[in-house]
């Protein structure tokens, strides 16, 4: 009894805790906020995610949060070029979940 017990909580493990990454879009540039190119923007920082539990960290259920996820990741982001937004998919015990992660340079304005 204990044998099958521990079987069955292996099995839900195996279950709830697939998940699925593919890319889904390259960008340029993005940005949530009003941005204004014309002023000079220092290179803050890179963000990118070396496996599934660090994009697990910071997903979100849109692509404009796992934007500004990504963006808050520096003090003063406020814009990311060569983004790249990843989706996803998570088998969780009501049904798979989808959620992104966007990664890529991130910009902010020098203080003058």
């Amino acid at each position: 009894m204990k044998k099958m017990y521990l079987i069955g909580i292996f099995t839900l493990f195996l279950i709830t805790s697939c998940t699925t990454i593919r890319e889904s879009s390259s960008l340029t540039l993005a940005s949530t906020r009003n941005i204004n190119l014309s002023k000079p923007a220092e290179k803050l920082g890179i963000v990118s995610y070396k496996d599934k539990s660090e994009m697990k960290e910071n997903k979100s259920k849109t692509i404009e949060g796992a934007i500004d996820k990504a963006m808050n990741k520096y003090k003063g982001g406020e814009y990311m070029t060569n983004v790249r937004i990843s989706v996803l998919e998570i088998e969780e015990p009501m049904g798979k979940t989808t959620y992104y992660v966007a990664e890529g340079d991130i910009w902010g304005y020098k203080e003058l």
